[in-house]
């Protein structure tokens, strides 16, 4: 008797664990969430950036986009900026500078 190739490729599919897959994007909506959790979310922010080796190495850049008002119109610029370092599931282990709750918020 003989199995047929597909039949053993079937079972190796149905014997795989589940996963969940993890996207680069919620892992670095996640680090954010985190970022502002503990930082605190600006009045005047634009966006929160977080580099792509957040997702591909657990270290990165994290950078606080906020308006600035400049000599004639408002300007983006970076008003916090952090080093981090996280676990794969997005857990902040460490910053440079430290994450310091802003005052008033």
């Amino acid at each position: 008797m003989t199995i047929s190739s597909s039949k053993v490729v079937e079972r190796v599919k149905k014997e795989e664990p589940k996963q969940e897959p993890k996207t680069e994007t919620s892992l670095k909506s996640k680090v954010a969430g985190e970022i502002l959790k503990r930082l605190g979310t600006p009045e005047n922010l634009i966006r929160v950036s977080v580099s792509d080796g957040v997702a591909e190495s657990q270290a990165g850049r994290v950078d606080i986009w906020c308006d600035f008002q400049g000599r004639f119109m408002p300007q983006p610029r970076i008003e916090h900026s952090f080093y981090v370092r996280v676990t794969p599931e997005g857990e902040i282990i460490d910053s440079s500078p430290p994450i310091e709750k802003l005052d008033g918020i």
